[in-house]
């Protein structure tokens, strides 16, 4: 995992707008342990993305992050 800082935009809510700081291919961890750090391997579990508005589906798993 890669610790990184982003720009956050508009906060709607339950999604937030990310105007610097994150690639297109990059993977994201959604709710994170407060443990988590800096070069730690994860196990990744995808969800399908709703590409227009940017939202998983309901019920899908959360996604995790690339291994190192």
């Amino acid at each position: 995992i890669h610790l990184r800082q982003i720009t956050v935009g508009r906060d709607y809510g339950t999604t937030l707008e990310v105007l610097q700081g994150l690639d297109q291919n990059d993977w994201l961890v959604l709710n994170p342990a407060d443990s988590l750090e800096e070069g730690q391997e994860v196990r990744v579990k995808e969800i399908a993305m709703n590409a227009a508005s940017g939202r998983g589906q309901q019920g899908a798993p959360a996604q995790g992050s690339k291994k190192q």
